[in-house]
């Protein structure tokens, strides 16, 4: 399943200052491309974060380590093999490696290497294969957007299609100088006030992501390049936040992977600086509805997915408490085998809420159909509450909007204006439990 309503963001477009190589390196027995690299001529500041499955891989184990540099020159990201539950060697293997790269492309540190695996787990990596095929990156690296569709086929494992998308805005391009000071002549202080004209800024995201999807960002790799400039600090802030609303507000099947990533890293060769709290804000706002944009892409590709799933919910205390009840919905095996037969057992949902919520009262609780996003002021369709069975004509719509291939439900925990709600509603993705889902993960390893 591809299909979703999102905003406009799809065209990929290049980045100064970045390349990017995708090549087969022999990892995977389907001789698919296998091994990527986005490189930088000089180290970028740069921010991350990880899974917080208690179980890491050991490339996650020395990102860590080579963040805290808050500099990347260099991002090797292999697929076919996560390298976790490999012990000392699998971070052996993971150290050479970056050593290999370091040496390769004449990098001063190898702390500047920033390593990713994803695949399968408690297999050692084919290490010679990968440091033999740095050579092939190196000479095939460029910053065209056929690269970046090589790098970004290169990460998959089960995914069905690759999944990259970009966004460019303005920004207002500040004087250096700052404020013009209080001895300054009037003639410099009005050429200093002068507003600089806004300049382009541009961001690109690739990800990877189809199965073991929950709840701190997915089995997932994400990787966020831009050209503006920021410190590693201002990174790690956007990062989180924009997270929050997208790769942790999306699940297939409430699994958290062993090798969750997301990376951003900035080139500054745009000489635009997010200085003031209004540039970073707006930065923000277009960084979040790019993740958001690829989150959902994660879900539209969940493996053998029919149907997805958009829930908000309000109601509940703030807002994560909202999500996390949420949350319980859309991984009830009930509701998500509900979902993907288009069944409209509204009682599964009842049930789901009431497992995670606490100090319900259910004369409160109502559960609406919406036929678009509430994100998007969508009125209800089908209204359903404790006091009132649904007529014929209200089944009859209920079955037809859970036929479609994107659902919407709102569910208020409490009888308020939904304006109000709103402020603190949550607003997850998820989708239906589908018998290729159960097919494919029964078989995975053979």
């Amino acid at each position: 399943m591809q299909k979703l309503s999102e905003t406009p963001l799809s065209k990929v477009i290049e980045i100064d200052g970045f390349s990017f190589a995708g090549v087969t390196a022999g990892l995977k027995q389907s001789k698919s491309k296998d091994l990527g690299l986005a490189y930088s001529d000089k180290p970028v500041t740069a921010a991350a974060l990880f899974t917080k499955n208690s179980i890491v891989g050991a490339p996650i184990k020395l990102g860590r380590e080579h963040i805290l540099s808050g500099k990347v020159q260099a991002l090797l990201v292999n697929s076919g093999h996560a390298n976790v539950f490999t012990g000392k060697q699998g971070y052996r293997d993971c150290k050479k490696i970056c050593k290999a790269v370091a040496k390769e492309f004449a990098l001063p540190k190898s702390q500047w290497v920033f390593p990713s695996s994803t695949g399968r787990i408690g297999e050692r990596l084919a290490v010679q294969k990968i440091i033999e095929s740095l050579p092939k990156l190196k000479k095939e690296k460029s910053s065209k957007t056929k690269s970046i569709i090589d790098f970004a086929n290169a990460i998959l494992t089960t995914d069905k299609s690759i999944k990259c998308a970009s966004i460019e805005f303005l920004l207002p391009a500040h004087h250096e100088h700052g404020m013009p000071s209080a001895s300054a002549s009037p003639a410099k202080k009005a050429l200093e006030k002068q507003a600089a004209p806004p300049r382009k800024v541009k961001i690109l995201g690739v990800v990877k992501g189809a199965g073991m999807l929950e709840p701190n960002m997915a089995t997932m790799l994400a990787y966020f390049f831009t050209d503006v400039k920021a410190s590693a600090t201002q990174l790690q802030r956007i990062l989180k936040q924009a997270s929050e609303t997208s790769f942790h507000a999306i699940s297939v099947d409430s699994d958290t992977s062993t090798s969750d990533t997301a990376l951003i890293l900035a080139s500054a060769k745009s000489g635009v600086t997010l200085k003031h709290k209004a540039d970073e804000k707006l930065f923000l706002n277009k960084f979040e509805s790019l993740a958001l944009n690829l989150a959902k892409k994660i879900v539209s590709d969940g493996e053998g997915t029919k149907r997805i799933l958009e829930l908000t919910l309000s109601g509940a205390k703030n807002y994560k408490e909202n999500k996390a009840i949420a949350k319980g919905v859309i991984n009830s095996p009930l509701v998500k085998t509900a979902l993907q037969g288009g069944d409209p057992n509204v009682g599964r949902i009842v049930m789901a809420i009431g497992k995670t919520a606490k100090d319900l009262n259910e004369n409160e609780i109502s559960i609406h159909f919406l036929k678009k996003s509430f994100l998007e002021n969508a009125s209800p369709l089908v209204s359903i509450t404790n006091r009132k069975n649904l007529t014929k004509l209200e089944y009859k719509k209920l079955k037809t909007l859970l036929t479609k291939e994107e659902v919407y439900i709102e569910i208020q925990l409490q009888q308020k204006n939904r304006k109000e709600a709103a402020a603190t509603a949550a607003t997850v993705w998820g989708v239906g439990l589908s018998l290729e889902y159960l097919q494919f993960n029964s078989l995975y390893t053979t």
